[in-house]
């Protein structure tokens, strides 16, 4: 048993800390089952993850964004080529 206390703050048994294996600053989801309260493990992010995916997709969309240009330049190269050569192989000097 716990008692609410002001601020409605309550204090979890260190039994059941070391069960759930609850750590100091851990983020937990707090929900009504069955008329009962129940903290479940909230699924956060922590910074250097978060930072990391980030990072990640950043360089892929980069990576993706260079391809791209690569490539229109290309296609612009090969259009240009195909469609001036024409015309100045009929101009006369």
């Amino acid at each position: 048993m716990v008692k609410v206390k002001d601020k409605f703050q309550v204090t979890i048994p260190n039994e059941i800390r070391l069960q759930a294996h609850i750590k100091e600053g851990d983020i937990l989801e707090v929900v009504i089952q069955d008329k009962a309260i129940v903290f479940k493990p909230g699924a956060v992010l922590d910074r250097d993850s978060g930072d990391a995916a980030i990072a990640e997709g950043l360089r892929d969309y980069l990576d993706a964004s260079f391809s791209f240009f690569l490539m229109l330049l290309c296609s612009l190269k090969y259009f240009l080529a195909s469609s001036l050569s024409p015309i100045f192989l009929s101009r006369t000097v």
